[in-house]
């Protein structure tokens, strides 16, 4: 039953509907007596004769009028009257409830035009904590935290619908409501904790795993879980983990990489225990505390000033490495916990201790090390360099475990330079002879043209497979299976080219050094 524009009920006009969910109708009307916009809940009339929906609606009224929070929504009034106005069909006796009338749009909308902005969404995920904090400490668990919920306005977020939240407080002596059947699912799939999915007691904690499923969709604009069919969707849940927001969005601080992993830990007794210790932890990450990378509390410009400087300092960082040949190399791609790696790389590879950089035993056999052209694998596991098996040997690529002293010559890899990997560390790009682009196994086989490139000056390789390479015309882009380099930069006239690539870990940025 439908109410249309011009429906009484009671003091409030309808004006015309503003959204359906699976506990009620949503109406935006006008309240003659005080002349303000609300906006009304209406129980569906096919759950007019049931008593535990009847029952939930009711409780949902309860649960709002006993939580006062600036990040939650106010009702107004409940009732339940017979629509003025309206038509035979419509003059059944109708329960609903008033609420404040919000104007925003709601986290789900917003989501569809991208991620949000870190300190944005810093600032709603400590809203959303703080009035979840709220409820729990009223008894009160809403078990349907989702970006559907979340209304974006401009006085702030607001947390909507505990049409589906559960009291835990204690009820009156003799009293008895049963609400949910033993291993019934309740709420929006994609966002529930896998205790939900497993139909046992819902808690706080399972509220603070959707929290963490919705705050990493905030930050990254995907989903945390994604299955092609619900059986998919339930394992993913219970077996997967996300990766770290850092991986997704750079910018993202370590320390909220930590917060979201812990929220989504799959035993609830390994999650924060407390709202309020998300508040704190996320308050602390926002005013910049520990090493979260730069403080998100500034203005936006500042953010992004803060954000350029670090780049700048990597570009920096990037280009001394490769044109100085530095010996030892940090690689970072956002694990919250990296491993430690240390490896010496000595100034040459002869066997004759007492034999400077270029030379070779007496002996012969050992390569030696072309300090330059030295390259490290995404996973930190393995060193690839560029060497002479004797004094007038050709250059050929070795790769060397940094686990190990022994290296494996790469077949095949004759006037090698500038070496590169591919990101699943399977590869290696490199620069061959007559300038052309070539990638061969780091495990060994026959090498593979990529193209001509003139002018090469390093690559960068991302998991799409695309290479990017420096050259005196401009940063140039290809498939790593071949193809016809295109220019994705442009050389100014004060410029003399564009050099040394660098994909940042989203592999969608990259940084490069213009001379």
């Amino acid at each position: 039953m439908a109410l249309t524009p011009g429906v009484r009920l009671g003091p409030y006009e309808i004006l015309n509907a503003i959204g359906a969910g699976g506990m009620g109708e949503v109406y935006k009307a006008r309240d003659t007596r005080l002349e303000r916009i609300v906006a009304i809940k209406v129980l569906p009339p096919e759950f007019v004769n049931d008593p535990v929906a009847k029952q939930r609606f009711d409780r949902e009224a309860q649960t709002i009028a006993s939580l006062k929070h600036p990040h939650i929504c106010v009702l107004h009034d409940i009732g339940r009257l017979r629509p003025e106005g309206a038509s035979a069909s419509q003059g059944d006796e109708i329960d609903f409830l008033v609420m404040e009338y919000l104007d925003g749009e709601t986290l789900t909308d917003r989501l569809t035009k991208g991620p949000l902005p870190l300190d944005e969404a810093l600032g709603v995920a400590i809203a959303i904590a703080d009035a979840l904090d709220k409820a729990h400490r009223q008894g009160v668990v809403h078990r349907d935290l989702k970006p559907g919920n979340v209304m974006l306005t401009g006085s702030g977020p607001k947390l909507l619908d505990f049409g589906l939240a559960k009291s835990q407080a204690a009820l009156p002596a003799g009293t008895s409501v049963t609400m949910t059947v033993p291993g019934t699912i309740l709420g929006t799939m994609q966002y529930m904790a896998p205790e939900q999915l497993d139909g046992a007691e819902a808690d706080r904690r399972t509220d603070i795993f959707a929290f963490g499923v919705v705050v990493h969709e905030m930050v990254t604009g995907k989903k945390a879980f994604e299955g092609k069919s619900q059986v998919l969707l339930i394992s993913a849940i219970a077996t997967a983990e996300p990766p770290p927001l850092s991986r997704v969005q750079p910018e993202s601080p370590p320390a909220l990489d930590h917060v979201v992993k812990t929220c989504l830990e799959k035993d609830p007794a390994d999650r924060w225990q407390d709202a309020r210790d998300l508040v704190a932890e996320l308050r602390w990450i926002a005013e910049g505390g520990g090493d979260v990378g730069f403080a998100m509390a500034g203005a936006a410009g500042g953010r992004r000033m803060r954000a350029w400087i670090r780049r700048g300092v990597i570009g920096a960082a990037v280009a001394a490495i490769v044109l100085l040949g530095w010996p030892a190399y940090s690689y970072f791609q956002g694990q919250s916990e990296p491993e430690e790696l240390r490896f010496r790389i000595p100034r040459n590879l002869t066997s004759d201790p007492g034999e400077t950089n270029g030379g070779n035993s007496a002996s012969g056999g050992a390569p030696t090390f072309n300090r330059p052209d030295t390259s490290i694998s995404p996973d930190g596991k393995s060193i690839a360099f560029v060497a002479r098996p004797t004094n007038d040997g050709t250059l050929l690529i070795y790769v060397r475990p940094v686990d190990s002293v022994t290296p494996q010559k790469l077949a095949g890899t004759d006037d090698a330079q500038l070496t590169f990997w591919s990101p699943d560390n399977k590869f290696i790009g490199y620069l061959g002879k007559g300038s052309r682009l070539r990638r061969i196994a780091a495990s060994g086989g026959p090498p593979a043209d990529i193209c001509d490139a003139p002018g090469f000056t390093g690559g960068t390789w991302n998991a799409q497979g695309v290479v990017l390479f420096g050259t005196p015309t401009g940063i140039l882009r290809v498939s790593a299976e071949g193809g016809t380099p295109e220019n994705v930069t442009k050389v100014e006239a004060d410029e003399t080219g564009h050099f040394w690539p660098r994909f940042l870990p989203d592999g969608q940025h990259y940084l490069y050094v213009t001379v």
